[in-house]
This record gives C-alpha cells, structure tokens and sequence, in this order.
C-alpha cells in the first residue's frame, strides 16, 4: 500500500512539478506549496475575521518635494503626529 501511496505522490509530484526530479523536494514541501493542502486547510476554516478598526491616519494633500530631505522633513513631522495619535487613543 505504501509503495501504491508514493507512487501516487511522486506521480502527481511530476505532473505539477515537471522539472524537479528528486525525491528530497517531496519531504520538503510546505503547505504553500502544496495546492491540496492549501484548499484542506481554507475549508478548516472557513470564517474570515475582521481586523479591528485602526486609528484614522491624518488627511494631507497631494505634495511635491524638490528634495528627498524635504521629503523627509515632511514625513517624519507626519509620523510625530500619527505617534501623538496613536499615544492618545492607546
């Protein structure tokens, strides 16, 4: 029966993996790479949880910078602010 089994799996290996040809990449496979067990493992669970609300970024307008260090400037005065938000809020 173990024989028939891997025969089966070597076989159904070859066909979606036509290029690899040694037995070592069989006993590797993650369930990313395997299609089957991706789908067993979705239909276990099958619910999709929500994430929770994040904290509202701050609005900003469209910009254009002359410098990358204006830029920088810009974006880590945001990032202070998401920051103040963020230690407010928790």
């Amino acid at each position: 029966m173990r024989i028939g089994l891997q025969a089966k799996l070597e076989s159904a290996r070859n066909r979606a993996f036509p290029l690899l040809s040694d037995r070592a990449s069989l006993t590797l496979m993650k369930i990313s790479d395997d299609y089957c067990a991706k789908v067993k493992l979705w239909a276990k669970q099958p619910t999709v949880s929500k994430l929770p609300p994040g904290l509202p970024l701050p609005k900003f307008p469209a910009q254009k910078f002359r410098t990358h260090e204006e830029m920088n400037r810009w974006k880590q005065s945001l990032l202070r602010e998401v920051a103040r938000t963020v230690a407010r809020h928790g």
